[in-house]
């Protein structure tokens, strides 16, 4: 295995779950579709939880690349409602910017959807907020009528897999007290139960490594994952405040890995102290990837590659 550059010190690596561990896109289009069908029976079609059906036809239906396309949009559940609207709406934009990726095209629809989300609030507090709304429950509902077909709607990234263990093979343990390294955590907007439940099931179906999930020393850890249960709000900035807390660290010693590149958000993160941010591309446009090149509070990191860069900057920075 490739060995980098091991830090002296603690390091979290305080990263997202979708995007750059998970591809859990097309479930999150097949909840959405249906949750909103409950809204507007007429609108789009429901799709059930047969795999032949759901990865030769519903994943490969032009609704579904809609939504896909337009997941750069989307940082809570609600706007997944928001975004349905816009496939419904302004269809012909959404399909000029799915065929063409077009950066102006993009703006159109963003600024569409600012306006939509201001003029929608009760549908889409309905839609997505708390466990008792639409998407929860229809999430719920799929994962009782087919659990085993709900989680093979996802898989993970076999790009970044890799990078997550080789930062684990840094760490320095003096029996169980970790002592130096990186300690790879998982800040996310879905639930920690389902979202540890997916990844025992990729153990059992070797997308995952036996040895990545569970134990103290490994990918993701007992607690590694903090999701809606612990910070309700899904505040990025909360979530790393638990994460530093739990790690007994400073947080100049808990680094941001976010597939989305969030200037709001990377200010929050700043003032707040977590001042090391490093941006993965995920769920993101080309015109996002190149214009965070340029901003000074992230620094742009290859999926194929970003355990040995994290490690330089940690040389770099003396830590």
């Amino acid at each position: 295995m490739t060995e980098i550059y091991k830090p002296k010190s603690r390091i979290a690596v305080a990263s997202s779950f979708e995007g750059i561990v998970n591809d859990g896109a097309p479930e999150c289009a097949l909840v959405s579709f249906n949750a909103y069908h409950e809204q507007s029976p007429n609108s789009f079609f429901k799709g059930k939880l047969d795999s032949t059906a759901f990865n030769h036809k519903y994943k490969l239906s032009i609704p579904v690349k809609s939504l896909i396309a337009l997941r750069p949009m989307v940082e809570i559940a609600e706007d997944y409602r928001t975004v349905l609207d816009l496939i419904l709406n302004y269809d012909g934009l959404v399909d000029v910017f799915v065929r063409t990726g077009d950066t102006e095209t993009y703006k159109q629809l963003r600024e569409k959807f600012d306006e939509i989300k201001r003029n929608t609030i009760s549908e889409r507090d309905a839609f997505g907020k708390g466990k008792e709304s639409l998407f929860y429950k229809e999430r719920e509902a799929l994962k009782q009528a087919n659990y085993v077909g709900w989680l093979n709607t996802q898989e993970p990234y076999e790009d970044t897999l890799p990078q997550f263990r080789l930062l684990v093979e840094t760490q320095v343990w003096d029996s169980d007290k970790p002592v130096s390294g990186f300690y790879p955590r998982f800040a996310t907007s879905k639930d920690e139960k389902s979202t540890q439940e997916l990844c025992n099931f990729y153990v059992t179906v070797a997308k995952l490594d036996p040895t990545d999930v569970g134990g103290g020393r490994c990918l993701i850890p007992p607690n590694g994952i903090i999701g809606m249960e612990t910070v309700p709000s899904r505040n990025k900035v909360d979530q790393l405040k638990v994460i530093s807390d739990r790690l007994e660290l400073p947080r100049g010693h808990v680094w941001r890995l976010n597939d989305r590149y969030d200037p709001k958000q990377q200010e929050e993160l700043h003032k707040a102290g977590f001042v090391y941010q490093f941006f993965l591309p995920g769920y993101a446009t080309p015109s996002e990837i190149e214009t965070a090149k340029t901003d000074g509070l992230v620094r742009t990191l290859d999926r194929k590659n970003f355990a040995s860069q994290l490690a330089e900057y940690a040389r770099e920075w003396k830590f």
